[in-house]
């Protein structure tokens, strides 16, 4: 039998995830690779935090996450993620 989780178990369960990738995140910003960058294409930020191709548009869409299009290819700026970040870590 399945066990039943309760809403605030969840919602801790959230919160331990989404400080685990938030940490991640600060880690691989301090990197070679992204220490000097303020843009990041939507593939990156799909590896660093958990968010499908879906929520990162509705984010975009919401104001949530600044970005800029060139050609086909969405940039977010790092600066936004790490507001993003920030606020949920408030």
């Amino acid at each position: 039998m399945a066990d039943i989780a309760t809403k605030d178990e969840l919602e801790l369960l959230l919160e331990q995830k989404f400080e685990k990738f938030a940490i991640r995140f600060l880690e691989l910003l301090k990197g070679p690779n992204f220490s000097q960058r303020k843009w990041l294409k939507g593939a990156e930020v799909k590896e660093i935090l958990p968010l499908s191709d879906y929520r990162i548009a509705e984010m975009r869409a919401r104001g949530l996450l600044a970005f800029q299009k060139i050609g086909g290819t969405y940039y977010y700026a790092v600066e936004s993620i790490n507001n993003l970040i920030n606020s949920k870590n408030k």
